[in-house]
């Protein structure tokens, strides 16, 4: 017997669930499939690390549901502002500095590392 669809009309109480819907399932089949691997991994731990991997396992579960979880990006890149002009300078322009200078420069130092890919995939 076949049967035919009928069309999907907005406020229908059959309609398709949304692609909001869709990731927050998908999201919680993942985390319910890292704490399943995670546990089938403590199995194989010897007995005495298996205390010590199950806190790692634990913590790095926390770590990844606040990944998946967050909706914000990030950055805000729409927020970041060009440099001045001049505050790149060649390396020949720098001059040498004492300990204690360059010790309070380097205290004021951010290190900003990007991984991944091109950032498409988060919504950047």
């Amino acid at each position: 017997m076949a049967t035919t669809l009928s069309p999907v009309v907005k406020g229908d109480p059959q309609r398709r669930p949304s692609m909001d819907a869709f990731k927050q399932q998908t999201k919680v089949e993942a985390r319910v499939q890292l704490s399943h691997e995670l546990d089938r991994l403590l199995l194989t731990s010897p007995a005495t690390l298996k205390e010590s991997a199950r806190k790692e396992f634990e913590g790095f579960e926390k770590l990844f549901a606040r990944f998946i979880s967050d909706f914000e990006p990030s950055i805000h890149w729409d927020e970041i502002q060009k440099l001045e002009e001049g505050t790149i300078r060649s390396y020949s322009e720098i001059q040498g500095v004492s300990a204690t200078k360059a010790k309070s420069l380097l205290d004021r130092l951010v290190v900003v590392k990007l991984n991944g890919g091109i950032g498409d995939f988060h919504g950047v």
